[in-house]
Parts: structure tokens; C-alpha cells; sequence
């Protein structure tokens, strides 16, 4: 089974063939544009294309340093993180979340468009979501599912109807569950 220290570096690795597949299709979108204003009459200039330059480990680093243990991830050890209570963290990732913050930080280090940063980053969140899926998650629900089996445990013992505490005379809906649940947080 792969770590996600492994997932995260073919990730890394992948980021310059998206950065170069993104930036000739941002470039070739604004040459069709230009040609059908030029073929509409107008007088607009020629677009001036877009270079993708790779971005250093140092760069990398610090596109995403708003992620709660990207650091930790990206050298395989322990590594501090920027924000004491990161809003964001590499599982929110692996879920295929795309945080703003991020978005944000790695249009500065591209040093190219936003969309062009937006597509790059996609990319890059779509492939942790899609490999973490496949080689961590399948196979730890795998490894459950067959020790359930071991210990007889089906689909409907793990499913039971609402026993807590009557609210109000409401038995077993949604809304008492989460008025008791309110209730007990306020103690």
C-alpha cells in the first residue's frame, strides 16, 4: 500500500506536464479569440503567449503552505506548518477539496494566469483524490469488510434504529437527535 508521502510526490512530479498541457491551451484559446475578433472586423492586439516555467521545491513549498502538514507530506518527515490552526490540512485534499487559500498562493508561484493555476491545481487535487481512493481507502474498506465477515458482521448489524432519549415526546426523527445533541453541547 502506498503512503501518501508517495502519492503526494508523483503528484509533484506530474505538476510540469499539466503546467505545460494548461498554458498552450490558455494560448491557444487567446489566438482563437484574437483570430475571430480580427475576422469580425475588429482591430485588437495579437496576443503576447503565456511561458510555464517550473517552479522550484522552494516555490512549491510555499504555494502550499496554508495546507495543515504539507510540509510534513512534501519531505516526509515532520515538518512545522505555517498557521498553528491551518483552515485547510492534506486530507481535506486527499477528499478532492480544492481550497481558495491555495489556489491563491500557487497563481503567485506560476507566475502565470489564474486559470491557467486554477487547471494545474485541479489537476494536482483530482489525482491525490483519484490515487488516495484507490491505494488507501479501497484497501483498508477491503481489510474491514473481510474482518467483519470474520466476525459476523453484516450490512444490518451495523444499522439500528435510534435509541437515545425522547425529546419532547418525539421518539427516533432527526430533529430530537439533534436537539439532544444541541443540549448537550450547551452543558
Amino acid at each position: 500500500m502506498k503512503t501518501t508521502t508517495e502519492i503526494w510526490k508523483e503528484a509533484m512530479g506530474k505538476i510540469n506536464e499539466w503546467g505545460v498541457q494548461a498554458t498552450n491551451s490558455y494560448n491557444a484559446a487567446r489566438k482563437r479569440e484574437y483570430k475571430r475578433a480580427v475576422d469580425r472586423g475588429r482591430q485588437v492586439p495579437r496576443p503576447v503567449p503565456i511561458h510555464w516555467w517550473p517552479p522550484s521545491d522552494a516555490d512549491h513549498v510555499r504555494g502550499f503552505s496554508s495546507i495543515g502538514g504539507a510540509r510534513a507530506v512534501h519531505s516526509g518527515s515532520p515538518a512545522p506548518d505555517r498557521d498553528e490552526r491551518p483552515m485547510w490540512n492534506v486530507s481535506d485534499l486527499l477528499r478532492g477539496i480544492t481550497p481558495l487559500s491555495m489556489l491563491t498562493e500557487w497563481s503567485a508561484v506560476f507566475r502565470t494566469p489564474m486559470s491557467i493555476a486554477k487547471t494545474v491545481l485541479h489537476k494536482f487535487v483530482g489525482y491525490l483524490e483519484a490515487q488516495a481512493s484507490e491505494l488507501i481507502w479501497k484497501p483498508r474498506c477491503s481489510a474491514t469488510s473481510a474482518w467483519e465477515q470474520t466476525q459476523g458482521i453484516s450490512a444490518k448489524n451495523k444499522t439500528s434504529k435510534y435509541t437515545g432519549p425522547e425529546v419532547t415526546g418525539v421518539k427516533d426523527t432527526v430533529t430530537s437527535r439533534m436537539m439532544v445533541s444541541a443540549r448537550v453541547a450547551l452543558r
